[in-house]
């Protein structure tokens, strides 16, 4: 069992910074935008890998078929091609590079990518077999996407991550630096996924300090899931720390920042607040401050309870308390940006890709976020 254990935490790691229930679809065709104004539509999407990770050696086991994983593309595409981005931002993409590729050549648009969790691989041979998950960032042609740099946010202190060679034994954490230009303006581009581990908010603590003043669990118990829940936490501000930190060292606040992804936060979590402190615009928020904008649901997408599920394996108080807790929709998802941007430069920003086809098949466990917005 220690063997398995070993192998299996070889699934998920990184290498050094490296430079070179929201109804808030609708027609993006009802609403004018000024002629004159230049405006860039972008979206974020967590497109979920679909891998039980904490199962298999050779292989990870998988949630679903690979005819059901088409389906799941195949509805990605159709959305992304009806809201017509200029920028897309895709996180949990597996495999690449061949994900990256396919959907670059089926949307007609350019794409940079970096590789997060590939196990121990050499040349694509390797453990494990079907892993090789990470982040894309998509952009229009015109737009000259550029490849600017690549960060490991957290991870060993030894790894490595690309197409011809991966060495991974812990999972790693990245963020995808991308560069586009429009009329002459240079945009930076910072594609996120932060450390998953248990999404940490004032709530939780709230409710898990209710259930040890009933009794329901012990003082130890709830040392241990108060303890999880900071270090994530800090794990993820920490991995912020190195995002801003290169936004500060590298644009020296001279260009336009966009920095979206999956966050794995919650809005009055301290890793949010972090990035509004440091003057970010939350896009949807701005947009829509009266609205939910979840981007996790496990209510109205069965894939996210299917995983809960899986996940717990007895039926201890702790146990119950914690599919509860996960059963609570969420919003994870964001596009922030920087100081250059103001409120004003906002045209729209929904939730989107959060509906499931007729055999009741969603997107991703993911739901994604979309914005307009006209360039400062």
């Amino acid at each position: 069992m220690i063997l398995v254990v070993i192998v299996v935490n070889i699934l998920f790691l990184t290498s050094p910074i490296y430079y070179d229930h929201s109804a808030l679809e609708r027609d993006l065709t009802t609403e004018a935008v000024d002629s004159e104004s230049t405006s860039l539509k972008i979206l974020t999407f967590n497109a979920w890998h679909g891998l039980v990770t904490d199962e298999g050696i050779l292989k990870l086991g998988e949630y679903e078929t690979s005819d059901r994983r088409e389906v799941r593309y195949s509805q990605l595409l159709e959305e992304l091609q009806r809201l017509d981005p200029d920028v897309i931002a895709l996180q949990e993409a597996n495999p690449l590079p061949e994900y990256a590729t396919k959907i670059a050549s089926d949307l007609g648009f350019d794409e940079i990518h970096q590789i997060a969790n590939g196990g121990v691989k050499l040349f694509g041979w390797g453990i494990p077999l079907n892993v090789s998950e990470g982040l894309i960032l998509l952009a229009r042609e015109e737009l000259n996407l550029e490849l600017v740099g690549k960060i490991r946010l957290s991870g060993p202190w030894f790894s490595i991550q690309n197409t011809q060679v991966s060495f991974q034994l812990s999972e790693t954490r990245y963020a995808l630096i991308g560069k586009i230009r429009v009329e002459g303006k240079e945009i930076y581009i910072l594609n996120t996924h932060l450390h998953a581990g248990f999404p940490f908010g004032d709530t939780y603590i709230d409710d898990l300090s209710e259930l040890r003043n009933a009794g329901e669990i012990t003082d130890s118990e709830y040392d241990f899931f108060d303890n999880r829940a900071k270090e994530a936490s800090q794990r993820r501000e920490e991995e912020l720390f190195l995002a801003i930190s290169w936004i500060r060292n590298e644009t020296d606040n001279e260009h336009p920042i966009i920095l979206l992804g999956d966050f794995n936060s919650i809005e009055n979590s301290n890793e949010i607040r972090t990035i509004l402190d440091y003057h970010f615009i939350d896009a949807f928020r701005e947009k829509n401050p009266g609205l939910s904008g979840f981007t996790s649901d496990s209510i109205l997408n069965p894939k996210v309870r299917l995983m809960e599920e899986n996940s717990l394996e007895s039926q201890g108080q702790t146990d119950r308390f914690e599919s509860k807790y996960l059963e609570i929709a969420s919003r994870i998802d964001y596009i922030f940006l920087s100081s250059h941007f103001q409120s004003k430069n906002i045209l729209e920003s929904f939730v989107t890709l959060n509906r499931s086809n007729e055999d009741g098949v969603y997107p991703s466990d993911h739901f994604a976020v979309f914005a307009e917005i006209l360039l400062p």
